[in-house]
């Protein structure tokens, strides 16, 4: 076996794609303080301003102009008709923005971090993923559904213990070439054509020597 069939391949996590996890979560989890700011300061601190305005407009004739007055030694809105009324559901809409992105934006974030030291090797005796590990004699079926289309496929392994699993080869979340690359080394340690499908539930992948001898056709009698 050649050296470039045994060598070390490492697919670290896409630096795109922890890019894109940082700024979803940075901007969930800025606009969910924004809205609970909102709902606990900012619209409480509107209502009872116009609740003020009201007030003033009940209490006295020349309430517009005692209003600028008043608004302007407090840095208030000095205009009247810009003081606008909220209703409890304005305050509780900031409430439950907040309820939907912090926890999202949060999710998003920590991914981001979890995902620094993800990647997925291979190397002479096997292949190593977030999911776990196999040793090439263990891994059973490459899962190319979505490999052509998506750049994502499965390798399937069944352990020492009879137990079925799997690793995720992404070329979106990991760096595409290594990623292509230990494909590549999967399809051939189960002697399929890169890309091809998985066999069927069941079947039984052939050794790679088998494998070439029986794509390989009949020669000619007397050759």
């Amino acid at each position: 076996m050649n050296d470039a069939a045994t060598a070390p391949l490492r697919a670290r996590i896409s630096k795109g794609y922890r890019i894109r996890l940082a700024l979803i979560g940075l901007g969930l989890t800025a606009f969910g303080c924004w809205a609970l700011y909102d709902g606990f300061i900012e619209y409480p601190r509107r209502a009872e301003v116009y609740a003020q305005l009201q007030q003033m407009q009940e209490d006295h004739v020349d309430w517009a102009t005692r209003w600028q007055a008043y608004a302007a030694e407090r840095g208030l809105e000095t205009n009247p008709n810009k003081v606008k009324p909220l209703e409890d559901k304005d305050i509780w809409t900031q409430y439950v923005m907040a309820a939907i992105c912090l926890p999202i934006g949060g999710f998003f974030l920590l991914n981001f971090v979890r995902a620094s030291g993800r990647k997925v090797e291979a190397d002479a005796l096997g292949i190593r993923g977030r999911e776990g590990s196999a040793t090439w004699d263990e891994v059973h079926g490459l899962d190319d559904a979505r490999w052509r289309t998506k750049g994502i496929s499965r390798v399937l392994f069944r352990d020492a213990g009879g137990a079925e699993g799997k690793i995720v080869l992404d070329d979106w979340k990991y760096e595409r070439e290594p990623t292509v690359a230990i494909h590549a080394r999967v399809a051939e340690k189960l002697g399929l054509e890169d890309g091809a499908a998985v066999p069927a539930e069941g079947a039984e992948t052939p050794p790679p020597a088998e494998a070439a001898e029986a794509a390989e056709p009949d020669k000619p009698s007397g050759a």
